[in-house]
């Protein structure tokens, strides 16, 4: 029997998002799918936190991605530069380093056309 291949996702120009889901998404949100407004409450709700045990980064990111909003790209560029500015990234590996370099590369990737030139 043939070996199935699976389907080969296209290319959104987005860090770890396929075209297919980022339609998919932007669908939820223009329908607004409960999946979709129950994300944005979670995200909602946590603006003022800076706690990586119940948020991220990429959550503000991907929220500012599928609504345009600037205080989300704000949000996401304020959360992932408090990161990095406190942790040491000699604290344990090299795989320390990844979980840094995720966060600033997801945010860079997401929230580009609504960040400066400094950032």
């Amino acid at each position: 029997m043939p070996e199935s291949k699976p389907p080969i996702a296209t290319p959104s120009g987005y860090l770890l998002l396929s075209a297919e889901r980022l339609a998919e998404l932007k669908g939820m949100v223009a329908s607004s799918d409960p999946a979709w407004l129950a994300f944005k409450d979670y995200v909602d709700g946590r603006l003022d936190e800076l706690n990586i045990y119940n948020d991220s980064p990429e959550n503000r990111a991907l929220m500012y991605l599928l609504t345009g909003e600037q205080l989300y790209a704000d949000a996401a560029w304020d959360f992932a530069s408090e990161l990095m500015s406190v942790e040491n990234v000699r604290f344990d590996s090299y795989l320390h380093f990844g979980d840094l370099m995720r966060h600033a590369a997801i945010v860079l990737s997401y929230c580009d056309e609504a960040l400066s030139s400094s950032q």
